[in-house]
């Protein structure tokens, strides 16, 4: 058919091609003059490369574009896809198919500034080779909006929304066919009825576009050298943007790049890549019903990326060698960021107010590097390590609900790490304060400031500020959470039976079991604490700590629990460490040869619980304890429990109770009982009837307790402990281990420590004692073998020494002018 001359500049350059060039013809649509009747007459009469050009209108036809007409331009004349509309289901000889069709073999075809609509499936489907799609709006079709199975496709600038399948289809995710060399970029895809885009194309790129309200995932794409930057998914009914594991060979999508692409509200993880060497750089993850960033697959690189509200994990990495740097990870319901596998290295992120840990790393090797983590909301760890050879360095955490660092497994390094509020969270925020749900995430955000408790946070008892927060007495004075209770009166047992209090009708023996209290009254820990390690940092390594070293690390602010708890064997050193204003020990040491050297830990102690309040509390056999500083805690400076430790040229200063306690007894000073009340002294405040009962005799209050030894493993059996091998729900079940009346060790006797081996074969020389509140070097009954050595002890309280039988005094000077030395 003779092609209608237009004028154009489209036209003109047809004409004026070159007699080497092929043919490039216009037909014409819907346009002035001699044209065609219907688009696909146009198409028809069209030969190779040619150009259908359509003027505005509504085009009640169904097209289908055969391999002879490859090369074929199908243009809308004005350049304005509104104004030239195909209604492919209105074709009055009806359609069942695709609005457009490009069969195979029509390689290289344009459709361009054209409105698809009302298909019965999809809108545009190719099974060639070279197709685009520019400049095109798609709608309302029964299927797909676009189609394409041929290499090479490119879909731009277009508008797809509507539709009852994917926006954009290529290859098929569910064969494993893949289309290679897919290339989608400027797209807005909205409201369709499977995923926003579905691409099955290795070395595919996706650049700009915009996807949301989906039925299932905003952007899946399945390949090997994927490339996706400037992406923009939110509203995803499933997955934000994945490359997932193909359902047939090959399996995964490896060498995927995401660079600057941001997601918000999906249904499931906002970023999942599974395959080898993903790059995961500057994007932004939103308020996520699963993971912010998932990726299964070794040699993994996250970095600069914002991950903010997510469901569980922050950031999820399964495969060795990943790298992990720069991010910033917040509000994680489960772990902010956890990471599966050996020689990670995850430096320099941020990492808050995560539910679970800040940064979880299973994996040996690992490198945990100058991040920034804090606010952990349930009782788990800001940093917690589970494997050999890891290196934990210039860390900086605070604010944990259980430990700051944890680190188990052989040869650690944990050093020059800052560890700050560790247990423990302020009014307003969205933790329970007291109460049978003390410590539980409300989910209600700040609820606590006027005073009253969210409704997660039942029976809310509190004292705060010297006033009652929430119980029966509420407003009335306080000291301890206790005195809001009202004990034996409107929480009372009477009968065997709970009269009052939130456990009204349970049984009871006394008032105490009536008020489901938060601060035990015995063993002055949190119910449900106490069971596990709890401190700023935890180093597990047991036998295999060869090489290993925790040094320089700041401890301040430990709530409920030791600055350092310490569970190590030969070769484990630990050095030039700061332990400051722990609830419990500032160290505690157990195991067998650990070096301990040049570490400091002063004001440590909490005057309201019954034990733990010393500064290096030694337990185990046999470690060599050298050049450190006890000052200012409010127990014992060093207090030793164990068989053939070496303590040298140790400074003890002006501690609450012994300077050097050999055998941990546990013995304290007498304060005054007044009017039920001990007056002063570590006892300060707590209930008396005599003077002796303000002693600070732990043994007495804690007889027929029992202390965490064991170790709980991952699949809930015991590991070790007197209980190894049976079944455990925390470390607390694996030790069935009882205090004895006798008390030998005080509050801290563990497995396997008898009377007779309680302390024996100790070494004390050239150490310090000074103006402690108790005695110098206090050996206890029981403590055989004991050498103390070239020694000195000044104004100490009570005594510069009291030895046990068997104490070798050698060369000391003692200047206490109480006594120099008192000897059983």
């Amino acid at each position: 058919m003779q092609a209608k001359f237009l004028g154009s500049a489209v036209v003109a350059g047809a004409v004026l091609l070159s007699s080497t060039a092929p043919s490039r013809a216009v037909q014409c649509v819907g346009l002035p003059g001699p044209c065609q009747p219907t688009i696909q007459a146009a198409i028809d009469a069209a030969g190779l490369n040619d150009t259908v050009l359509i003027g505005p209108g509504t085009y009640r036809e169904a097209l289908e574009i055969p391999p002879a007409r490859a090369g074929l331009t199908l243009q809308g004349s004005s350049g304005n896809p509104a104004q030239v509309v195909i209604h492919a289901d209105a074709n009055p000889a009806g359609n069942d198919g695709p609005g457009i069709r490009v069969l195979a073999g029509a390689d290289g075809v344009t459709i361009q500034a054209l409105t698809v609509r009302s298909a019965d499936t999809q809108g545009i489907h190719s099974a060639a080779a070279g197709t685009r799609v520019l400049q095109v709006v798609v709608s309302s079709t029964g299927d797909d909006c676009v189609s394409l199975q041929g290499a090479g496709p490119r879909v731009e600038q277009s508008t797809l929304q509507g539709c009852g399948g994917d926006g954009v289809q290529v290859g098929s995710f569910s064969t494993g066919f893949q289309v290679p060399g897919a290339f989608l970029e400027a797209l807005s895809i909205r409201g369709v009825g499977d995923d926003g885009v579905d691409a099955a194309s290795h070395g595919a790129v996706l650049r700009s576009n915009d996807v949301s309200l989906t039925e299932d995932d905003c952007i899946k794409v399945y390949g090997d050298g994927v490339e996706m930057t400037g992406n923009q998914a939110s509203a995803c009914g499933g997955d934000g943007i994945v490359a997932p594991a193909g359902v047939v060979a090959p399996t995964t999508s490896d060498d995927v790049t995401l660079v600057s692409n941001t997601v918000a509200v999906t249904g499931r993880r906002c970023f999942g890549v599974h395959g080898d060497r993903a790059s995961l750089q500057g994007n932004t993850a939103t308020n996520c019903d699963e993971d912010g960033m998932f990726v299964a697959g070794g040699l993994a690189r996250l970095s600069g990326n914002t991950v903010v509200m997510t469901d569980r994990d922050g950031m999820e990495v399964r495969g060795d060698a990943a790298v992990l740097t720069g991010n910033d990870v917040r509000h994680a319901q489960a772990d902010g960021v956890d990471v599966d596998g050996n020689g990670a290295v995850v430096s320099d992120n941020t990492v808050s107010r995560t539910r679970y840990d800040g940064i979880d790393l299973d994996g040996d090797a690992g490198q945990i590097l100058r991040n920034d983590v804090s606010g952990v909301i349930d009782n788990h760890e800001l940093i917690d390590v589970d494997g050999a050879d890891a290196v934990v360095d210039q860390n900086v955490v605070q604010s944990a609900r259980k430990n700051g660092i944890d680190v188990e497994g052989a040869s650690p390094s944990v050093t020059d790490n800052t560890v700050l509020d560790v247990i423990g969270e302020p009014r307003g925020s969205t933790i329970c304060l007291g109460g049978p749900n003390d410590g539980d995430y409300t989910g209600t955000g700040p609820g606590t400031d006027s005073g009253d408790p969210p409704p997660e946070c039942i029976n809310f008892f509190r004292c705060l500020d010297s006033l009652c927060v929430g119980g029966p007495v509420e407003g009335a004075a306080c000291a301890t959470d206790v005195d809001c209770y009202d004990l034996g009166s409107s929480i009372s047992c009477g009968g065997g039976t709970c009269l009052g209090g939130p456990v009204a009708g349970s049984a009871c023996s006394v008032d105490e079991d009536c008020a489901n209290l938060a601060i035990e009254v015995t063993g002055g820990r949190r119910a449900g604490e106490g069971t596990e390690l709890l401190a700023g940092i935890v180093v597990v390594c047991g036998d295999q700590c060869q090489g290993g070293v925790v040094s320089g690390n700041l401890v301040d602010g430990v709530a409920d629990g030791d600055g350092y708890e310490i569970r190590g064997g030969p070769g484990l050193r630990v050095e030039g460490n700061v332990a400051r204003h722990t609830n419990d020990d500032g160290y505690e040491i157990l195991g067998t040869g650990v070096e301990v050297v040049a570490n400091l830990a002063e004001m440590n102690g909490n005057a309201q619980t019954s034990i733990g309040d010393n500064g290096f509390a030694i337990f185990g056999s046999g470690h060599l304890v050298d050049r450190n500083i006890a000052r200012w805690n409010l127990e014992d400076g060093f207090h030793v429990c164990g068989p053939g430790h070496t303590l040298t040229g140790n400074f003890a200063d002006a501690n609450g109770e012994d300077g050097f306690d050999v055998n941990g007894d546990g013995h304290g000073i007498t304060t005054p009982c007044t009017a039920g009340t001990c007056d002063g002294g570590p006892d300060d405040g707590m209930a008396c009837n005599v003077d002796a009962d303000c002693a600070r005799t732990i043994v007495a209050r804690e007889s027929g307790g029992r202390f965490v030894q064991g170790i709980c493993g991952v699949d809930g059996v015991c590991i070790s402990g007197a209980d190894v091998g049976q079944a455990c729900a925390s470390d607390f079940q694996c030790d069935s281990v009882t205090l004895p009346d006798d008390g030998l060790c005080g509050d801290y006797l563990r497995a396997n420590q008898t009377a007779t081996t309680a302390a024996s074969g100790t070494l004390l020389l050239q150490n310090f004692a000074r103006e402690n509140l108790a005695v110098g070097f206090e050996v206890s009954e029981g403590a055989t073998g004991t050498v103390i050595e070239g020694n000195a002890a000044a104004d100490n309280l009570v005594s510069a020494c009291d030895d046990g039988a068997g104490t070798s005094l050698v060369g000391n000077f003692f200047s206490d002018t109480v006594t120099p030395c008192r000897i059983d």
